[in-house]
């Protein structure tokens, strides 16, 4: 957890963007108001940034080579 963009880039560089993941401390009003933001502030359009808003929970969740946006629940059998 941070709120300084200098830390998350820290801590990408320490650990690698593949194994950071963006999370809120939603519906509560605590931290970052614009999580997606920060991220996108630190990173701009590296591909570190997609990895940490979108592809590394795709991958944990087995959700990979989907885009962002596109999941869909699976429809009862």
């Amino acid at each position: 957890m941070c709120f300084e963009d200098g830390y998350l880039a820290w801590a990408s560089e320490l650990v690698g963007p593949d194994r950071l993941v963006l999370g809120s401390d939603g519906p509560f009003p605590l931290g970052e108001p614009d999580p997606v933001g920060f991220v996108r502030r630190a990173f701009g359009d590296a591909a570190a940034g997609a990895d940490i808003l979108h592809r590394n929970a795709a991958r944990m969740f087995g959700l990979a080579g989907q885009e962002a946006g596109a999941w869909k629940p699976a429809t009862p059998a």
